[in-house]
């Protein structure tokens, strides 16, 4: 791979790195992570032609970087809250099997 293509790789993976962020933004772990996948074969691909690295290189793998955590970032928060959810769940079917159990009890003791 000549210099020129690993930059057009590289301007490719931050493209792919904005739109990563979108779809992390909005839920869709089956686009991030596909799209991931090939962002870090176009990195891998041109890491070699890459070196030395100058300073838009540097500029546009920093921005990749900060998309990448921001990212990351998303989706953390994005599985902290169906935990959330997941727990408020199980805490509400606790209730609901431990009042009909009260209820139950209740008819039983009223006989």
């Amino acid at each position: 791979m000549t210099r020129q293509q690993a930059m057009e790789a590289l301007e490719c993976a931050l493209r792919l790195s904005e739109q990563i962020e979108e779809l992390a933004d909005s839920g869709d772990v089956s686009d991030t992570a596909r799209l991931d996948v090939e962002r870090r074969q176009l990195l891998e691909s041109a890491q070699a032609a890459l070196h030395p690295l100058d300073e838009h290189s540097c500029a546009m793998l920093r921005d990749i970087t900060a998309l990448n955590d921001r990212s990351v970032g998303l989706m953390e928060h994005r599985l902290r809250a169906k935990v959330r959810d997941m727990d408020m769940a199980s805490v509400g079917r606790r209730a609901v099997a431990a009042y009909g159990e009260a209820a139950h009890a209740g008819v039983r003791m009223q006989r």
